[in-house]
């Protein structure tokens, strides 16, 4: 008997000190939770995610941590579907324990992802666009640093007006976009401001597809017998380039100006369709790994990017994560705790380097949304690469074209 009840003593003891360890180790480690689109129509902007993601990880450790904490970052695949994006965050957060989620990609995951956030009262990075996230769907616990869709289809029509259609009067404008969230709040940003500009602009057709689609040809011949003086578009990832292919047999860009909004001159795209390419369309970008500028935040990350992963470009998709990751640290440090309260309470004041220019990003207190912004541009053969890069390269802050914060209290409140 004796023997018997110091073996359950043994046990208890040995269970306390594993149970000890354990929470000591799990304290240690803070934990990123990342579902991103790593296979399906959006695979390809899910990759470039994942590079953003673990890169960050990996230099904020080599830095010694965050509050001399080990960052794990758990990356699972959303297949870009909203409500896999819901199961894997609610999983990530009840089984694996994150502390914080940063991920998705689009709109319809992202804003599922934040309301996760919401729901769950954990502090939430998405990279999604839309004005939803930041009007009647914001919340105290989730931040975007993507430029709104109010913002960006804002920016677009001012440049359609000064680079595209300048010369041209009466310009007839048609616009290809997605059937859902992004799609639509793009063109009505780009519409308002497009008519305040440019009031005699004629909008003569519109074209709605599903996103997964493959034969554009009914879109090209319809858009064609309008004869447009300019297309918008804001389709994008496998869509895009199956657009491209198809679209250029026509003589589409030599027949019309086009303009892309949702990153359709990303460096994914003009590498991986070459001389599919078209040459001569502006558009925007989250990135470009040849940036002008002497930045030093952005030439350590480059140089960073390609120690690790052995290539020049990281995608077009890595920096907004990484930035993300980059406010996330800098958030914790400021708080001094990983206690989500005050984390949120720092992210609403920290402020870091950009990328981009002399200055630094932040988010607004009233929407949580960044000035990070995006890069426009034109895209022209080079001399030094085998595709084509962006030419007249341009940075634009988010806060050109983005609701005032009275106005989104406004829009908010439904007056």
């Amino acid at each position: 008997m004796r023997a018997f009840v110091l073996g359950i003593i043994c046990v208890v003891i040995c269970g306390f000190c594993f149970g000890v360890c354990v929470s000591s180790n799990a304290q240690d480690v803070i934990k990123i939770g990342s579902p991103f689109p790593l296979t399906g129509a959006l695979g390809n902007v899910g990759l470039s995610a994942e590079r953003g993601v673990r890169y960050a990880a990996y230099e904020i450790n080599n830095d010694g941590g965050i509050l001399g904490k080990k960052v794990e970052v758990i990356v699972r695949d959303d297949t870009g579907k909203a409500d896999m994006t819901m199961r894997l965050a609610r999983d990530m957060i009840a089984k694996d324990k994150v502390n914080f989620l940063v991920g998705s990609y689009g709109s319809a995951t992202g804003l599922a992802l934040s309301q996760i956030g919401k729901e769950k009262k954990i502090l939430t990075m998405v990279n999604a666009k839309a004005d939803k996230m930041f009007v009647e769907g914001f919340h105290r616990y989730g931040f975007s640093i993507l430029t709104s869709t109010r913002s960006e289809g804002g920016q677009a029509a001012t440049i359609a007006a000064e680079k595209l259609l300048k010369n041209t009067k009466t310009p007839k404008i048609y616009y290809l976009g997605y059937d859902y969230e992004y799609g639509h709040a793009i063109w009505n940003s780009f519409r308002a401001k497009i008519k305040e500009i440019r009031p005699d602009a004629e909008l003569v057709g519109e074209a709605w597809v599903k996103i997964g689609e493959t034969d554009y040809t009914a879109v090209i011949t319809a858009m064609l017998a309008k004869k447009p003086d300019m297309i918008i578009n804001s389709i994008w990832a496998g869509g895009i380039m199956g657009f491209f292919k198809q679209a250029k047999p026509y003589g589409l860009f030599e027949k019309t100006k086009f303009l892309c909004t949702a990153e359709g001159v990303a460096i994914d795209y003009c590498k991986a369709l070459g001389e599919d390419m078209p040459e001569g369309i502006w558009g925007d970008a989250f990135d470009i790994f040849y940036w002008p500028a002497d930045n030093a935040c952005h030439k350590k990350y480059i140089q960073g990017m390609k120690k690790m992963y052995n290539m020049d470009d990281p995608g077009n998709y890595a920096l907004p994560v990484y930035m993300a990751m980059r406010f996330l640290k800098a958030a914790i440090e400021k708080a001094g705790t990983i206690e989500t309260e005050a984390v949120v309470n720092a992210m609403e004041q920290v402020k870091i380097d950009s990328p981009f220019f002399d200055g630094k990003i932040y988010f607004r207190q009233c929407d949580h949304q960044s000035n990070h912004g995006t890069v426009w541009g034109v895209t022209k053969k080079s001399a030094k690469y085998d595709h084509l890069i962006l030419g007249e390269i341009m940075h634009v802050s988010a806060d050109k074209g983005w609701y005032s914060c009275e106005e989104t209290e406004r829009l908010r409140s439904g007056k």
